[in-house]
This record gives C-alpha cells, structure tokens and sequence, in this order.
C-alpha cells in the first residue's frame, strides 16, 4: 500500500496554452538559469510578455511526445510494485505564478514521488544511471517540480541512441532551488514591470536571435548607424569562426592521414569519425553526431 495521496493538480492548464505562458513553469527555470538548448532568457521574456509568439512543435519536441508512453511503460516494468499515474499541473501553495506539470506520480510505500519520461540522442550528457548526472536542464525541471509540489524525489527515464532506456534519481536540493527562485524572482519582476531584459552581448543562443527576428517582421526604408562596440564584436567573431575553421580543417586532415583506409575512428572508445563516399566516389570523413566533450586535464595539458 502507498501511503495517502491527494492530487490537487490543476489538469485543464495544458502545456503551450496562453494560460500556461502566464506561469513560471518547470520547463521554462532552465532558460532563467542559462541551461535551455530550446529557450533563451530573453526569447522566453518576449513569449512570455505576448511580444513573440511561441514556437510550434519541432521533430525534437514531437519525437518526445511519440516515445513517452514506452518510456513510461519501461519504466512500470522496471517496478511493478509501484504504481505510476498522470497528473496534471501543480501550482505552489504560497507562490501563485510558480507551477510544473509532471509526467506522473510514482506512489510508493514509504512516500510518493515524482516521474519524468526523456527522450535523447545526446548519450554523453548523460551520467551514470541511477544517479542524478542529467543534462543540467533536466536537472533544473526535476528540482523546480519538487519545489512547486512538495514532494522531494524524481524518477527520470528516458530512452536514449539505440533505444537504450536508464534511469535516473534526483533528490531535492534546497539550497539550488532558492537559486533558481532569486533568478526566477528576479525575471517574473521584470516580466510584471514591463522591464525588457538587454541582450547578453555573449548570448549565441539560437532562440535569442529567431526571437528578435519575429519581435521585428518588416523591412522599413531607413538605415540604422552601429557603433564600433557591436561592429568589431561581430568582425571579430567572423574572423575567429574562420580561423577555428581553419584549425579543424588542419586537424581533419591530420586524423584522416593517420587512419588510411580505416572506416571508423574512435578516441578513447568513443566514435569521432566515419569515412563514408558518394556511389564509389572519394572517402570523406563524416562527424559523429554525438561527439564526446573534452575532459578538463586534456583541454589544460
């Protein structure tokens, strides 16, 4: 028997709703707290502020939608002496703009718990399974949802490359949320007073420039002056793409001398490179995917 449970979620607030966009929901903390592949601290003040309209569903976002139910029922598998249900979205008891939506409520006999399905192909973010080593905007959803409904564990599954499933426990951390709340705070008062938040001049997140792309649609019949601050920041930056591009090309050669003929090439077991050719044409070397990062030591040597 788990022990007594009251789901005082709130089920008709769907997620990507108007009503949604007025909460500060577990899903949007990661781009507050510079952690989102998906949203800038900026572009999410904008949709949040009505100025941009959100994004519709990519393949990546659908891609998590079409895989939860089988993450779910792996993970049911992997416990059957728990029950996992649905819930809907949670709202904390004294901060009325503070919310998440859990995938579920694992009901266990000493205390129930909260459930999370993934999907990713970036296997290297991952840590070792049954720890809490997730992608730090994982990390950031599973605390905020335990501070939005009280309860202190997260059972986050998910289906990697391969279809490779892990699991991974995140206990609550009460000295990250109050954190995250301060940053959280601190935006939800800019958002309340209007206050626009400046661009980072070293934000390259891709949501940052499509935000400002559709915060200014049209094309009028004026010329706008920049200073030297903004245009040798940007010339800079093209001359060092350039020059890096110049090095990886240089290091690209150096690995494909060295393999020959070879059709893989890994480092440290880890898959760099597959030599692949166009109907019998020419090798080339192909990148993978997934390319590991570098440890610290070897980036210092």
């Amino acid at each position: 028997m788990s022990i007594a449970f009251t789901d005082v979620s709130v089920p008709e607030v769907s997620p990507g709703s108007p009503e949604w966009f007025t909460y500060m929901t577990a899903s949007k903390v990661s781009a507050i707290m510079k952690h989102s592949t998906y949203e800038s601290y900026l572009s999410l003040w904008l949709k949040m502020s009505g100025q941009v309209q959100p994004q519709a569903d990519t393949d990546v976002t659908r891609r998590g939608h079409y895989l939860e139910p089988a993450v779910r029922a792996w993970f049911r598998d992997q416990h059957p002496e728990w029950q996992v249900t649905e819930t809907g979205m949670w709202v904390h008891k004294e901060i009325p703009w503070a919310a998440s939506t859990p995938d579920g409520i694992v009901h266990k006999p000493e205390s129930n718990a909260l459930f999370e399905a993934k999907s990713s192909t970036l296997d290297h973010e991952w840590g070792e399974p049954g720890t809490d080593q997730v992608p730090p905007g994982y990390f950031d959803q599973a605390q905020w949802q335990m501070f939005t409904t009280g309860m202190r564990t997260v059972h986050l599954a998910v289906i990697k490359s391969y279809l490779d499933f892990a699991e991974y426990v995140i206990e609550y951390d009460a000295e990250y949320v109050a954190l995250m709340l301060s940053q959280v705070t601190t935006f939800m008062d800019t958002l309340e007073k209007g206050q626009r938040p400046s661009i980072d001049p070293l934000d390259g997140h891709a949501a940052t420039y499509a935000a400002i792309k559709e915060l200014n649609p049209g094309i009028a019949d004026e010329t706008a002056a920049i200073g030297d601050d903004m245009a040798i920041a940007y010339l800079t930056a093209v001359a060092e793409r350039k020059a890096a591009e110049y090095r990886e090309q240089a290091a690209k050669s150096v690995i494909a001398d060295f393999a020959g003929e070879a059709h893989y090439i890994e480092w440290n077991g880890k898959k760099i490179f597959t030599r692949q050719s166009r109907s019998g044409g020419t090798p080339y070397l192909v990148a993978s995917k997934n390319l590991p990062t570098i440890p610290e030591e070897s980036a210092a040597a």
